[in-house]
């Protein structure tokens, strides 16, 4: 996986998932180093 840099500030991501089952309402996103919980999946 390569890294893009697009602004030298933060920006938000957007990710689309379809057939997403409605009972599911957070995420966890993960990388090697890096975790982040309770994404709120909208």
């Amino acid at each position: 996986m390569q890294n893009a840099f697009i602004s030298p500030t933060p920006v938000r991501y957007v990710m689309q998932f379809n057939d997403v089952p409605q009972q599911i309402t957070t995420l966890s996103l993960f990388r090697p180093g890096t975790r982040v919980d309770n994404v709120p999946v909208q």
